[in-house]
């Protein structure tokens, strides 16, 4: 995982482990998304929200 700021934007690039279960996938995500909320303060409804709003 590779993390960086671009201005006030918080940048993340994954590569994703193809030899993992799905048992380990699963809690990969949940602390994905626990470290995405605590980096940014939004939850991913939050956070998907705010990206519609800069797509259109």
């Amino acid at each position: 995982m590779k993390v960086w700021t671009d201005g006030k934007k918080l940048c993340v690039d994954t590569e994703p482990d193809t030899e993992i279960d799905v048992g380990e996938v699963s809690d990969t995500n949940k602390r994905f998304r626990r470290f995405l909320d605590a980096a940014t303060g939004y939850t991913a409804k939050e956070r998907v929200k705010k990206m519609k709003k800069e797509v259109s």
